[in-house]
């Protein structure tokens, strides 16, 4: 490569060649694949254990080349005439034209596994038979034909998205990165003109004294050391370059001599697999061991027609899930190089805590692709003012590799439209992840007045371990869902109360306890329940149950107890309550469940699920409990979470309840899980519908010593919301 020289670095985006890096460590050229690719081949092979046949096919001008060798692997083949430059075809078996008379040179390279070797025969063609070339419709697309001597240049269709794209080394579409219009403008790209003849199959490249070259092949250029992006180079093209073109599988190839190629710089000799040719376009994949790189070409002098307005997509919310136990909604796309790894369906590593779903998602970063994600696409944009958090369950291991600052997963919401610049209209949110070897719950909240407005994403990327670097590591992760709060994506609302109405709670909902109970209630409780609108009502959209100081029924204070037994009772879900909790000592406001059985089977056989209990003596603690035969009236099985402002804000009081757990949420937050690892009746009465009591105590077991100063006190709910999976 002595004719090139260095002129100056060029700015590339973020994604432009963010696949090329899967080259780094893997030792590729871009003439031949791994020695390792593909299924086991065998030994590595010898000259002698080599062989192959060449044949006339209908005319002595007509040959095919086959690999017959005694060992398996991948071909190449180069092809040379008295001399010249080798050019070059890939596959078991090739066919080429050879319409000019001459001495050629076949060499077969065969590339199997721990090695490769070579093989070469010579041949001659005896006469000329140029109607070969007139009468060849690809030849005559590519070069304009025999009646035109000056050929046909052929230009970048650099106006037209996905001109210029790269994907996986199979794929038919840039998938990985795709060119807007114009977006290599100023590199030296757009000015270069590739012209054909089919006067002696003449190739010349004229590209005004530059050519833009993959940063990969740096060494070839004189380099020091590799830059940091692709860039431009002096370079003069050689002269009196040829070209060809072969068959393989039925499929084309066009292949230049003298380590010639179109424009773009990705190492040399290369062979372009023409997928599209017409009479002013060209559509051309240059495959290599791990990568494809894609070119689109247009016939100097042709106005391509603008091309039609992108087709938009409606604004919708929709459930977004994936509990890859089952199928979601979603199919993910994996972006993770040669190295990398993503199953949908793998086993889950640790089915505790949280999340006891057989089978989770597995993502593994490798060492050779700094941008490792796995994304989808939806056919509409979101419609974030209704929903608008992401939750996705994950589990991190400890890898070594991964430093402090990586431990994060991400969800970026962008515009597809753009293709690989799509990344610049993202917008990004994070969360570090601080605990190992433990399902933790990472939600994603997008409701910001600058996002909820946008109306234009359609892609969600999940990334995991940060980008920009090249360390590895695994990690899994399962229920993926929009929620935009508990019960999005994944559930089903079944029953909810919003309190829009004023007077006493509806009696379609609710029924009240009354009185002292046995015993206060059974812990020793200090007030008598009414049913008066003093200690119960709605009012301005919120119920209010309020705890007052005054003599009644026999008690020092009143409040209320509402219920929905015999109204409304349910068997798993979610439940969520948005409320603000009253304070001072004494005070003990709850938001719980108990078993549709209780009037038989009696407490605790019936179950009690404490959805929130706080006592005003233990500001902003909240404690979510359950009680059981097994724990009896000892308060065992809780957990508990400091809440600043509990009783001057509202917050998000969640349950969630399923065939092996109870979860115990605020706002969003997990902090407690009931798991007993053995299920009986003893342990796991939650095998029935249970109902819902909301109410104020004053004093108690739990209460404690009241000071009769801070009355009254008002606890104010928002709403109800009960969810339920959804059954698909």
């Amino acid at each position: 490569m002595n004719d090139f020289k260095i002129i100056t670095m060029k700015s590339s985006r973020k994604y432009s060649f963010l696949a090329v890096l899967i080259l780094i460590f893997s030792g590729l050229i871009s003439c031949g694949p791994k020695q390792d690719e593909g299924p086991d081949m065998g030994n590595p092979p010898t000259e002698n254990d080599l062989s192959f046949e060449i044949t006339p096919v209908n005319n002595p001008n007509i040959l095919s080349f086959t690999n017959t060798s005694k060992v398996a692997g991948i071909a190449l083949w180069e092809i040379s005439k008295e001399g010249e430059p080798a050019q070059a075809g890939k596959g078991q078996s090739i066919k080429q034209i050879f319409p000019y008379k001459g001495e050629y040179s076949v060499t077969l390279t065969l590339f199997a596994k721990g090695g490769s070797a070579k093989k070469t025969k010579t041949f001659s063609i005896a006469d000329d038979n140029l109607s070969l070339l007139c009468d060849n419709e690809t030849f005559n697309l590519l070069t304009g034909g025999c009646g035109v001597a000056e050929g046909k240049t052929w230009l970048w269709n650099k106006t037209v998205a996905g001109h210029f794209g790269v994907g996986p080394a199979d794929s038919y579409e840039p998938i990985w990165w795709s060119a807007g219009p114009l977006d290599k403008e100023g590199v030296g790209m757009y000015d270069d003109k590739m012209t054909f003849k089919i006067d002696g199959l003449s190739y010349s490249y004229e590209n005004n004294g530059d050519t833009y070259v993959n940063k990969e092949f740096w060494a070839d250029f004189g380099l020091t050391s590799q830059p940091n992006e692709d860039f431009t180079a002096a370079y003069t093209p050689p002269q009196n370059m040829t070209w060809n073109i072969s068959e393989s599988g039925g499929k084309k190839f066009l292949s230049i001599s003298k380590n010639g190629f179109l424009s773009y710089y990705y190492g040399v000799p290369v062979i372009y697999e023409i997928v599209e040719l017409s009479e002013d376009e060209m559509f051309l994949i240059s495959r290599h061991s791990s990568i494809s790189w894609f070119y689109r070409f247009i016939r100097e002098g042709f106005e391509p027609p603008p091309p039609p307005p992108p087709i938009d997509k409606p604004i919708a919310s929709k459930d977004i899930f994936d509990t890859f136990d089952e199928p979601g909604t979603m199919k993910w796309f994996f972006e993770g190089g040669t190295d990398g790894t993503f199953s949908e369906m793998y086993d889950n590593p640790e089915p505790t805590g949280i999340n006891f779903s057989k089978k989770v998602a597995q993502y593994s970063r490798g060492t050779t692709f700094q941008y490792t994600n796995t994304q989808f696409e939806l056919d509409y944009r979101i419609d974030l003012t209704t929903r608008n958090v992401f939750k996705v369950k994950v589990y991190f291991v400890s890898n070594p590799e991964i430093t402090a600052q990586n431990t994060t997963v991400s969800i970026k919401l962008q515009n597809s439209l753009l293709g690989g610049n799509a990344w610049t209209t993202q917008v990004e949110k994070k969360v570090t992840i601080t605990e190992k070897y433990k399902w933790v719950e990472a939600i994603f909240d997008f409701s910001d007045a600058q996002t909820i407005t946008r109306k234009d994403f359609d892609k969600i990327v999940l990334q995991f371990g940060g980008e920009g670097h090249l360390k590895p590591g695994t990690f899994y992760f399962d229920d993926f869902e929009l929620a935009g709060g508990p019960g999005g994506g994944l559930y089903d609302l079944i029953w909810q109360e919003d309190f829009n109405y004023t007077g006493a709670p509806s009696s379609e909902f609710w029924s009240y306890d009354i009185g002292i109970g046995n015993n206060g209630w059974g812990n020793n409780e200090s007030q008598f329940y009414t049913e008066r609108p003093e200690n119960s009502k709605v009012e301005n959209g919120v119920l209010k149950i309020t705890a007052l100081k005054e003599i009644y029924g026999g008690k020092s204070y009143t409040s209320a107890r509402i219920k929905t037994q015999n109204k409304f009772s349910f068997q798993k879900g979610l439940v969520e309550i948005r409320a603000k909790m009253p304070g001072g000592n004494g005070i003990w406001p709850a938001l719980w469940m108990l078993g549709d059985n209780f009037a038989s089977s009696g407490w605790p056989a019936c179950g009690e699920i404490d959805i929130a209990e706080y006592r005003g003596k233990e500001p902003n603690v909240i404690h979510g409990s359950t009680h059981t035969p097994s724990s009896y009236g000892n308060t065992i099985n809780t957990g508990t979470k400091t809440v600043p402002s509990v009783e001057t804000e509202f917050h998000i009081y969640s349950m969630e309840w399923d065939a092996e757990n109870i979860r115990f949420m605020v706002d969003n937050q997990l902090f407690y899980t009931y798991n007993p690892g053995a299920y009986n009746a003893n342990t796991w009465p939650f095998n029935q519908s249970m109902f819902l009591i909301l109410n104020v105590a004053v004093g108690g077991n739990f209460g404690g010593a009241i000071d009769d100063g801070i009355f009254p006190q008002t606890m104010e709910v928002d709403y109800i919301k009960v969810y339920q999976k959804k059954i698909r």
